[in-house]
């Protein structure tokens, strides 16, 4: 999905409410505040996601943006759980990750993990007993998920996850 894309589909005009760009490097989404683990220009919150939790009161986020985040992430399940802990109920969870078949999600060496359509399903409350030997903390329902690309090489998954509490 091209940067165009994505301002096209997320771009807020300030509004009140308290979006978070999370892992934003230098492209910040407009109308979301920018977090991330390098101090970089506009990042208004620095956090290491592997080492620390959100700065974030519970139930304070009405919607959160990870592109091209939680394919670098370690701990995914950690890092839903203080999703989920600071989105308010039927908070928007917005992700963008490059789609397993795809060169991208293979090119780059901090890849660490592979996403395919049903890979959500692991937080969806839907589908989530099929995957209680997990034990994920914070149920998402799914409100939309598609695969965009037309070939090999550009193919990314879109989800919209909505906090469940």
């Amino acid at each position: 999905m091209t940067k165009k894309m994505i301002e096209e589909k997320f771009a807020r005009a300030y509004d009140g409410k308290v979006r978070l760009d999370l892992g934003c490097g230098k492209s910040i989404t407009a109308g979301y505040d920018g977090v991330d683990k390098h101090p970089t220009e506009g990042v208004k919150y620095q956090v290491d996601f592997e080492k620390e939790a959100l700065p974030f009161e519970d139930n304070s986020v009405d919607e959160i943006i990870c592109r091209h985040l939680i394919e670098h992430v370690e701990d995914l399940f950690g890092l839903m759980a203080e999703i989920h802990r600071v989105l308010k109920p039927k908070g928007k969870l917005n992700i963008v990750v490059p789609h397993y078949k795809s060169r991208h999600a293979f090119q780059d060496p901090t890849h660490i993990r592979f996403f395919t359509e049903k890979t959500f399903r692991y937080w969806d409350g839907k589908y989530i007993q099929q995957y209680a030997d997990y034990a994920p903390k914070g149920v998402f329902s799914t409100e939309e998920l598609f695969v965009h690309g037309e070939d090999w090489e550009h193919l990314w998954i879109f989800a919209v996850l909505v906090a469940e509490k």
